[in-house]
């Protein structure tokens, strides 16, 4: 991805809630999963409970073994002409590391699926970066 730069911040200290989905792509060598989110909180002061500026991140999902979309059929009643990327905002999100497992799970619910995984990835590694 163009204009994408690394960032030395460990995904476990994000929250990626109220963060708007922009884009959900494979990417080459079509192993990694990449979604590009709005991140809503701000990244200069971790601890505040305010807005950030908006900034986008690409959350880079490396070496993907499973990849698991579910969507409500709620999203399916909205006009095409309607749809845009703020739609899908992330409520909820965790991550876990299974006790002997080499892979990390992550889950995503969106607002069209509050109750279940709109998203989940088994990955070896998430790697957040700035676009920009």
């Amino acid at each position: 991805m163009k204009g994408v730069v690394s960032l030395a911040i460990n995904s476990s200290f994000l929250d990626f809630t109220e963060s708007v989905v922009q884009e959900v792509r494979f990417a080459a060598p079509f192993r990694d999963l990449a979604l590009v989110v709005d991140y809503y909180w701000d990244l200069d002061n971790p601890e505040s409970t305010s807005p950030g500026p908006g900034v986008l991140l690409n959350l880079r999902f490396k070496e993907c073994v499973e990849v698991h979309f579910k969507t409500s059929s709620k999203a399916f009643q909205i006009p095409d002409n309607e749809v845009s990327p703020g739609s899908f905002t992330i409520v909820g999100w965790r991550e876990e590391m299974p006790a002997g497992s080499e892979f990390r799970h992550y889950f995503f619910q969106s607002s069209h699926s509050p109750e279940e995984p709109w998203l989940q990835v088994v990955c070896r590694e998430l790697i957040v970066e700035r676009v920009g």
